[in-house]
């Protein structure tokens, strides 16, 4: 069940950042094989910039709420052997 979690959250992060790729240069008026405007050169460095910024940040906001202390660390370890035990 694990593997087919990941492998399905893999696509789906692949289908998004492919549609929210497109999305991006679309509104930022890229047009292929033409000089790009200032529009869709600012687009094209926020897609390579900004936007993995903000989500590093939202990442690390996440981790600093998650608390793993040791004791929390020792009852993962616990639950997930007794589920490999059954």
């Amino acid at each position: 069940a694990t593997a087919g979690t990941f492998s399905f959250v893999q696509k789906l992060a692949s289908a998004l950042a492919g549609s929210l790729s497109g999305l991006i240069l679309t509104l930022s008026g890229y047009v292929a094989n033409t000089t790009q405007t200032s529009e869709a050169l600012l687009g094209i460095n926020s897609m390579l910039s900004l936007v993995p910024g903000v989500c590093c940040i939202i990442c690390f906001i996440i981790m600093f709420f998650y608390r793993l202390t040791e004791n929390r660390m020792n009852e993962i370890v616990e639950e997930l052997s007794l589920r490999s035990s059954r």
